[in-house]
């Protein structure tokens, strides 16, 4: 189930399409992040959360905040993390010792 999928109406009969809090592992599939980074940005006040019993409750305006001030990715630049091409490797100049 996607997170942020429509869930049951609202008792004024409207429905929400965004919900108020996704768990660790809902903002992970939403952001498409692994949950120990949602809990590294959690810890870091990135993201804001509630506690609920045992259960942590991400909140989704801070999810989708932290999602919009992220920059923008503008084409034909090399992505941050993406692999660099790689050089051949030199051959070495091997000199035979005349004599």
């Amino acid at each position: 189930m996607a997170p942020w999928s429509a869930v049951e109406p609202a008792r004024h009969g409207t429905t929400m399409s965004e919900p108020l809090s996704l768990s660790p592992q809902g903002a992970a599939e939403y952001l498409s992040l692994s949950k120990p980074t949602i809990y590294r940005l959690l810890a870091a006040g990135t993201i804001t959360g509630k506690r609920s019993g045992t259960r942590t409750l991400i909140d989704g305006k801070s999810v989708r905040a932290y999602y919009a001030s992220l920059p923008d990715y503008a084409a034909g630049t090399p992505a941050p993390n993406a692999p660099q091409s790689q050089r051949p490797a030199r051959h070495r100049r091997t000199h035979a010792n005349e004599q």
